[in-house]
């Protein structure tokens, strides 16, 4: 579940025998019924990525653009981020609004950690924010 645009969404992926399709639409119609939107997509083809799962942490002074402008540069590395987790916290020292983000990606092969890792100090500090990276949980 996240909240997008004031709503909360969520997607969950069901498998089941085509023979079931319509069951599962009538069930989603009688969700509609209740107040709750549902949408039925059919899944094709899956773009199953291939690279080295990496974490990477931002933190840095709440501002407008930190998300857009990292994710502009790991877009541009064909980086795949797979989840991104945000939080505004007080800071410690002066209670200002303080923003986190934890995010787990896919990097290409063709594209080194240090690589990753410049692109983002390239923009470090004109958006104010501290980076880590190191190898993702898996």
């Amino acid at each position: 579940m996240s909240r997008l645009g004031g709503r909360y969404v969520g997607s969950v992926l069901v498998e089941l025998p085509e023979s079931r399709l319509d069951e599962l639409g009538d069930a989603a119609q009688r969700i509609d019924a209740i107040g709750l939107k549902l949408e039925r997509v059919e899944v094709t083809d899956v773009d199953e990525r291939e690279g080295e799962p990496v974490g990477l942490d931002i933190v840095g002074p709440d501002r407008p653009g930190i998300v857009h402008e990292a994710t502009a540069v790991l877009a541009a590395l064909d980086v795949n981020i797979e989840e991104l987790t945000t939080t505004i916290e007080a800071s410690a020292l002066s209670g200002a609004p303080l923003f986190r983000a934890k995010v787990k990606m896919l990097v290409p092969t063709t594209v080194s950690d240090q690589s990753v890792r410049e692109a983002l100090e390239g923009i470090s500090d004109e958006i104010m924010v501290d980076f880590s990276i190191e190898p993702a949980d898996s």
